[in-house]
């Protein structure tokens, strides 16, 4: 469960999606497609409330960001994937968030990472393992990432003992 919230990146679209990491939840995930609709319906309001105060939190974070305005104007695009059982939300893309037409994922990776070289985004953030640490995404989702693993398992745990109680 170490690594439950991971990036992934679009070169197409530049995006983020923020998810609970499959591999490690495999044999979980797997279980759901065993359950009856009302167990897989608690479980998608679980996932879909645990993303939503994720996003909040993010969005609190982008304030304190360097350039809150341009954080500001990327958490706009942020969108909620509420067909998963597992917490999952999106940033970036095509979508225009600023009165000059700027679209979410041309702003993204500059606004969280910083450059040394294009001065519209603020200066490089400090590094972290093999990459940059972030200056508000990656940063507010590392400190609420043990509340969305610890409150996702036990939502599991509770919806699965309901779903045998029902199928006995």
């Amino acid at each position: 469960m170490a690594n439950a919230i991971g990036g992934q990146t679009s070169n197409t679209k530049r995006t983020i999606r923020v998810k609970v990491d499959d591999y490690e939840l495999r044999s979980l995930l797997a279980t759901f497609g065993k359950m009856d609709d009302i167990a897989k319906n608690d479980m998608k309001k679980i996932a879909n409330d645990l993303a939503e105060r994720a996003a909040k939190f993010v969005t609190s974070y982008a304030y304190n960001a360097p350039n809150p305005a341009q954080a500001d104007a990327i958490m706009k695009s942020l969108k909620i994937n509420r067909s998963d059982k597992a917490p999952n939300f999106t940033m970036g893309g095509n979508t225009k968030v600023t009165r000059s037409g700027a679209k979410a994922g041309t702003l993204l990776f500059g606004t969280e990472f910083g450059s040394n070289r294009l001065k519209q985004f603020p200066p490089r953030s400090s590094r972290k393992g093999r990459g940059n640490r972030g200056w508000f995404i990656f940063v507010a989702l590392e400190r609420f990432q043990p509340i969305i693993v610890r409150e996702w398992l036990q939502g599991y745990e509770k919806i699965a003992t309901e779903w045998k109680g029902r199928a006995a």
